[in-house]
């Protein structure tokens, strides 16, 4: 077992601890574990601490039956019995001691508001999350519980660390229940929040400083909040107002404008949209009808004859590829071969009208076959892809098989 100081003061950052066992990793790291330690290990949704032990740089720290394990990440200059001192990261451990009593009083909050306790938290290296059984929260109702959650920060409450035993636990007041035996440690938000935790806290709720909801989503099991607590909140909405400042002066519109612009300007993109479809569906049209009014005649096995449209398209035209062929296939007697290539590949497409009874799919995979392609589809239309180097073998191919007569 390790003695851990954090369960009791969050705020010690140095210490000093005698090493109990030191056991080289296959991966090159070192495992050390400590009589006592301030380190906190990953857990209870809150990431480890990092820091340093005797300058040996500390890496993760992890749980392993009741002690607390610190990766190294190079040779201690220690052994079994030394005694050394520990100092961990000031900046993370502040990070998530206002990570998690922000999660505290934000989970107090939902379930005060809205009736909806906090089915799991996590607490990440850049956002933090709560996960809801309901399947969705209207912005407005999220704004109350936002603003009701810091006005308990900014309100100042003091929060504090009890131990009592899991018995006296079963009677108190508390968020969730205890899921252990022996002490609970407990913590306690003046006046709004009593909730079991391992984790590392702030001692007052002004020090969270900030709880800013980022966004919402939809999961399987209900809906899942995005949040960030402290300084991480302050970064975050300091640089979203950056980038809506750089767009309100991009598009030449105060930042409270921006989304009246972007509307007409989607508007406007959707018309555009709608026009070129148009335009580039007419195109086709006048392609096909083009190459129709100069097809060849080619007679096919048996001897019955069908009308050929063999052509190469330009690479502009590969978008306009389906509804070329799709005009072309009208003509019950048409047998098309389209193709085109690009700098990685080539594409071809065969196709017929419904009058003819030869396989396109089959034909498209004996001419692919000749030149290294491969490619598949319908009886009445198939494609596929070839090397744009074999382009030359690719049109003598399709010339010895579609002789006109």
């Amino acid at each position: 077992m390790t003695d851990r100081i954090y369960y009791e003061d969050p705020y010690a950052l140095s210490f000093d601890a005698e090493v109990v066992d030191l056991v080289a990793s296959p991966d090159g790291r070192w495992e050390l574990r400590l009589d006592r330690s301030a380190f906190y290990p990953t857990g209870g949704g809150q990431l480890h601490d990092v820091g340093e032990i005797a300058g040996a740089r500390v890496s993760d720290v992890f749980d392993a039956e009741g002690a607390v394990i610190h990766v190294l990440t190079e040779a201690p200059r220690f052994v079994i019995g030394d005694r050394v001192r520990g100092r961990v990261d000031a900046d993370r451990r502040r990070h998530h001691r206002q990570q998690h009593t922000g999660q505290h009083i934000l989970s107090r909050a939902l379930e005060l508001q809205l009736g909806l306790s906090t089915e799991s938290a996590r607490l990440g290296e850049n956002a933090n999350s709560i996960d809801l059984e309901v399947d969705d929260i209207d912005a407005e109702a999220l704004a109350r519980v936002e603003r009701g959650a810091n006005r308990i920060v900014w309100s100042g409450r003091k929060v504090s660390i009890r131990l009592m035993q899991a018995e006296e636990a079963v009677d108190a007041e508390l968020r969730k229940k205890a899921n252990r035996d022996g002490v609970v440690r407990v913590i306690e938000i003046e006046d709004f929040d009593q909730c079991p935790c391992g984790g590392t806290h702030v001692s007052n709720s002004a020090e969270v400083g900030l709880i800013a909801i980022i966004k919402k989503e939809g999961i399987a099991r209900g809906t899942r909040l995005h949040f960030l607590c402290g300084e991480r909140a302050f970064d975050h909405l300091r640089a979203r107002d950056d980038l809506l400042g750089k767009l309100a002066l991009r598009f030449t519109s105060g930042a409270d404008q921006l989304l009246e612009k972007f509307e007409r300007l989607d508007e406007e993109a959707r018309r555009l949209k709608k026009e070129l479809a148009e335009r580039r569906a007419e195109l086709a049209r006048r392609t096909a009808d083009g190459w129709l009014a100069s097809a060849a005649t080619i007679e096919l096995p048996g001897g019955a004859t069908a009308h050929l449209v063999c052509r190469r398209l330009d690479v502009e035209q590969s978008t306009q590829l389906p509804q070329i062929a799709a005009r072309l296939r009208r003509t019950p007697d048409l047998l098309c071969a389209l193709y085109l290539t690009s700098d990685s590949s080539g594409q071809l497409l065969v196709g017929r009208g419904e009058a003819l009874e030869l396989d396109a799919g089959m034909e498209l995979r004996e001419i692919l076959a000749s030149v290294g392609g491969r490619g598949g589809g319908r009886p009445d239309q198939a494609q596929g892809s070839f090397p744009t180097r074999e382009l030359e073998a690719l049109e003598r191919a399709l010339a010895k098989r579609y002789r006109v007569v």
